[in-house]
């Protein structure tokens, strides 16, 4: 998202405007890829999740991000997040950094 915004290390060097401009005009970013089939399919299966079921999967995510912190208490604290809210908060994170090394830390999938 920070390069699309033109924002972030590097900003200049990915074609960030040279006027100190944080957002970039529309021309300059590609739009498809906010509004890809991918991208659509993905949502929509966030969307069926039952409420329960988003808030295990982003407990899962903050088990990766936050080393110290347990599942449960992770889930615990997906509370603070509105069911309403689940979706679009899944929707920007990238969801296949974070599965897999989730599932391992919890004693599910290969070593």
């Amino acid at each position: 998202m920070a390069q699309y915004l033109g924002i972030g290390r590097g900003a200049r060097a990915n074609g960030a405007p040279p006027d100190g401009t944080l957002l970039r005009l529309p021309g300059d970013v590609d739009l498809a890829a906010f509004e890809s089939e991918e991208r659509r399919r993905l949502e929509a299966a966030i969307a069926q999740l039952s409420p329960d079921a988003r808030r295990e999967l982003i407990a899962l995510i903050w088990l990766v991000q936050r080393p110290l912190l347990s599942f449960e208490a992770a889930l615990r604290r997906t509370r603070r997040i509105p069911p309403a809210a689940q979706p679009g908060y899944l929707m920007g994170i990238r969801l296949e950094r974070y599965i897999a090394e989730g599932l391992r830390k919890l004693g599910f999938g290969g070593a």
